[in-house]
């Protein structure tokens, strides 16, 4: 009697369906550290888990019915010449995969990196004023001082998207959002004119 429960216990598992693993649309979307967006291509993909090469499944950037699981890739970028290598675990709908390609000094001609000039209006000592770019995909920053009548330079300005601040004393007063194009960036205006409430009082 055992043997027989043991038997068709066996059967079952042997012609129970297999678990399907779901697959997935996936996208790679290369950056450079500031948030630049890169050309790029996928040259390899391996699927770790199972040891397959699944480069056939991409199309430039985009791949289509990939299992869920870690892979490895090597990403192409046809302007700078070279190839970068990573890992990724895929496992939802829809996934975009974000390849840093870190941007480095040798592929980047540094001199070229335009200046932005800027102008802050309203303040009332320009002079105890400063300003500073912050990135948006960096911890890297450039800082530079207001002089008496509200004008500043900043040198060095990588193309892409920056978050201005200005500061009183060490005090964040004012941010706003600034893109620099690769090349005859827009002057910065900052208007720090103080809000006035007026209130009128009726009499009968």
């Amino acid at each position: 009697m055992l043997r027989n429960s043991l038997f068709f216990v066996l059967l079952a598992c042997v012609l129970a369906p297999a678990a399907t693993v779901p697959v997935h649309q996936v996208s790679f979307r290369a950056v450079t550290a500031y948030g630049q967006p890169v050309q790029a291509r996928v040259v390899a993909l391996s699927d770790v888990l199972r040891h397959r090469d699944m480069v056939n499944a991409c199309t430039g950037s985009r791949c289509a019915d990939l299992p869920e699981g870690p892979y490895s890739y090597t990403v192409l970028l046809p302007q700078y010449r070279r190839t970068v290598e990573g890992s990724a675990v895929i496992y939802r709908t829809n996934q975009i995969v974000l390849v840093d390609v870190g941007a480095p000094a040798a592929d980047l001609d540094e001199k070229a990196f335009p200046r932005v000039k800027g102008r802050i209006v309203g303040a009332y000592n320009p002079s105890k004023l400063w300003v500073r770019l912050q990135p948006l995909y960096s911890d890297t920053s450039i800082s530079a001082a207001v002089d008496a009548d509200g004008e500043f330079q900043l040198d060095d300005v990588r193309p892409g998207n920056w978050m201005l601040l200005v500061f009183d004393d060490g005090k964040l007063v004012h941010f706003k959002p600034y893109t620099c194009p690769p090349s005859n960036p827009p002057s910065i205006t900052v208007d720090l004119t103080p809000m006035i409430e007026a209130s009128l009082t009726f009499k009968h």
